[in-house]
């Protein structure tokens, strides 16, 4: 998975989280944290069964500011 985004500001010490899921949030397919500044870095993950609701989601604590413009999923071969 890639992203067009950056992390602007973050308190120091706090993470942004990065996660996959799907099964309404109950299923956790992949997650980072970030604690940089700078460029979303990409991420791989694997679904090991099919999945109908995935969400990406980026969780970013008070006082961050984080801008995300696209991300794209890959099927890797």
């Amino acid at each position: 998975m890639s992203f067009v985004g950056n992390i602007d500001e973050l308190p120091v010490e706090q993470k942004v989280q990065v996660d996959v899921v799907s099964n309404k949030g109950k299923t956790t397919h992949a997650m980072t944290e970030l604690d940089e500044v700078g460029s979303i870095p990409p991420f791989e993950f694997t679904l090991t069964e099919p999945a109908r609701d995935l969400e990406v989601r980026v969780l970013a604590p008070k006082g961050a500011k984080v801008t995300l413009q696209a991300y794209q999923v890959e099927r890797l071969r």
